[in-house]
């Protein structure tokens, strides 16, 4: 795909509420230091996408919300820091927001869009752009993660009521959507992956990674040396 395409990228993520995010961690390292690695491993992404965006000369990325707003200064506030926009998450389940946050950036004039969760702190750049090439072959490009879910999904094509019976959450997750997407008439490419966050067992394979001195989420990686739900305290 041509470096001068126009990209939108959105994150999306929820406000770091205790008991509201990373809720199968929780179980292991309590409620609010889920919420404070939440906040880092979104906070990550940005500084990645934000990069990666700008060496293209391509717009600023976009932080999607949902949750209480009481809630998200935090996030808000780091992301206003990064120089990110911010916009709500509209109502509706995770294929109706991600649908919309595609919409919104072709809306925009963007050439195309790429969605990212907030739980894959380690993006590399590479995975970047194996999602925009992806859009050279297909209209939609999908990342793996290694639950059956994805990373991150590009497309040049609308989606809204295109992601419709998806089982979110699930290891089918990446595998409905393909189908759906397919059954909507839209051509699927595969990109690069990433592992994502969500177990116990997640959490300490990446801090293994970060403790060899991998650069990357540096905000992931301070939260593992100091904050109260460090990897091994229980």
């Amino acid at each position: 795909m041509s470096p001068a395409l126009d990209l939108g990228l959105t994150v999306l993520a929820r406000a770091p509420e205790p008991g509201r995010v990373k809720t199968r961690l929780a179980r292991t390292i309590g409620d609010a230091p889920a919420a404070e690695l939440h906040l880092a491993m979104t906070l990550d992404v940005l500084g990645t996408v934000t990069e990666w965006l700008a060496r293209r000369a391509s717009a600023v990325p976009v932080l999607a919300w949902t949750g209480r707003a009481d809630a998200a200064g935090p996030l808000l506030a780091a992301a206003q820091e990064l120089g990110v926009v911010t916009e709500r998450q509209p109502e509706g389940d995770l294929g109706e927001r991600i649908a919309a946050a595609v919409d919104r950036r072709l809306d925009e004039g963007r050439g195309a869009a790429l969605v990212f969760g907030s739980d894959a702190p380690l993006l590399p750049d590479s995975l970047l752009d194996s999602a925009a090439s992806a859009l050279e072959q297909a209209d939609v490009g999908l990342g793996p993660s290694p639950d059956g879910g994805f990373v991150v999904l590009a497309s040049r094509r609308a989606l809204t009521g295109c992601l419709g019976g998806v089982g979110w959450g699930g290891e089918t997750a990446r595998s409905d959507t393909e189908r759906v997407l397919r059954e909507a008439g839209l051509t699927v490419a595969g990109c690069e992956g990433a592992e994502d966050v969500d177990e116990q067992a997640d959490l300490e394979r990446l801090a293994a990674r970060l403790a060899v001195g991998d650069g990357r989420a540096p905000r992931t990686a301070a939260w593992l040396v100091t904050g109260p739900g460090r990897v091994g305290q229980r």
